[in-house]
């Protein structure tokens, strides 16, 4: 992969390489390697449907598409839990999956060895399934489909769940929550989990199904948040307010060590109640932007548990993230091999 550099992340990168070194980012993510990481998130299957475009039909206002053929990628928090144990040996991940042997056949075939999964099924919905119309040439996605019940789980899910966490939460080092607002974290489970969690490392995301309906706000506190600009406004009730003015807000009302808000190409801001450290993108050139936002918590949450500094979060995030760019949806995670390989590249 060919990391496509402007002259103001040039200026970035002499700045950061005065005050660390590709061999201390490379002893920073060997000190990842033996954390103890709970993983908690709703998982989700990407389908992708290929299609050429044939044209508009003659007698309604609608695009006509060839359908080619079908890829399915595990997404969610089965991507991250793949992301995770490229470079941490201790990764247990809890989830719920939907009626349906099909979907959980094919979720434990994509699920790398490392990972230890902690399942539970709710019979009353299917695994959510995003299925997306893709136009195979240029990746282009016309429209998707969700197959979902993004209601709360049953009573006795959530009661076997929380049953589960009463031993798996002190167990752990570090606590990674994927909140994609499907289903999982109910206000009991919340509770359960910011009040148990000896770090809590957020993501809390907006989609088109829950918009306006899953803040991070419905969490009383976290230690690490990585949320995007569109999900940092709406949490803060500001459309046109400076983002540099939201942060610190979220900030203290989280009672977070820190807050980072993904700003797409702008790169990452970040805020630890003193000081903001901006890291531009490493990649300009997207082939899919589909799981680039997961990756970039994945690696640099556990940078956050270890106390680095900010801006080595922010390389951490968005090296990964530069990386899932070049990959096709979920196919395949971010490796270790392919981070520190582009990471070096970085420090020539």
């Amino acid at each position: 992969m060919m990391s496509m550099i402007n002259n103001g992340t040039e200026k970035w990168l002499e700045q950061f390489k005065k005050n660390n070194s590709f061999a201390e980012i490379s002893a920073s993510l060997k000190r990842a390697k033996n954390l103890k990481i709970l993983l908690i998130g709703d998982t989700i299957i990407d389908e992708y449907m290929y299609c050429d475009l044939i044209g508009r039909s003659l007698k309604e206002a609608i695009l006509r598409v060839k359908y080619l053929s079908t890829e399915r990628f595990a997404g969610g928090v089965i991507a991250v839990a793949n992301h995770l144990s490229s470079f941490c040996d201790n990764v247990t991940m809890l989830t719920v999956l939907g009626a349906g042997p099909e979907n959980e056949a094919f979720i434990k075939s994509q699920l790398l060895p490392k990972v230890k999964p902690v399942f539970f099924r709710r019979e009353d919905a299917v695994t959510v399934v995003n299925k997306r119309i893709v136009r195979k040439a240029f990746l282009e996605k016309f429209f998707g489909i969700y197959e979902i019940n993004d209601k709360p789980i049953p009573a006795n899910v959530e009661t076997l769940i929380g049953e589960s966490l009463d031993s798996l939460l002190p167990a752990h080092d570090l606590v990674i929550v994927m909140d994609y607002g499907f289903g999982l974290m109910t206000p009991a489970i919340i509770e359960k989990v910011v009040d148990n969690s000896k770090f809590l490392a957020l993501n809390v995301q907006t989609n088109s199904v829950n918009l306006g309906f899953n803040l991070v706000t419905k969490y009383k506190k976290a230690d690490y948040i990585s949320e995007s600009d569109p999900e940092l406004r709406l949490a803060a009730g500001q459309k046109f307010t400076p983002i540099k003015e939201l942060i610190p807000l979220v900030w203290s009302k989280m009672n977070s060590k820190l807050v980072t808000v993904t700003l797409g190409p702008d790169g990452s801001l970040s805020y630890d109640g003193k000081n903001f450290y901006k890291v531009p993108v490493f990649n300009t050139k997207a082939l899919d932007r589909v799981g680039a936002g997961d990756a970039y918590f994945a690696w640099s949450a556990p940078q956050a548990f270890l106390g680095v500094n900010p801006a080595i979060v922010g390389f951490f995030g968005n090296v990964a993230g530069g990386i899932a760019i070049d990959i096709v949806c979920n196919r395949k995670p971010v490796t270790i091999e392919a981070f520190l390989n582009f990471a070096k590249t970085l420090f020539k």
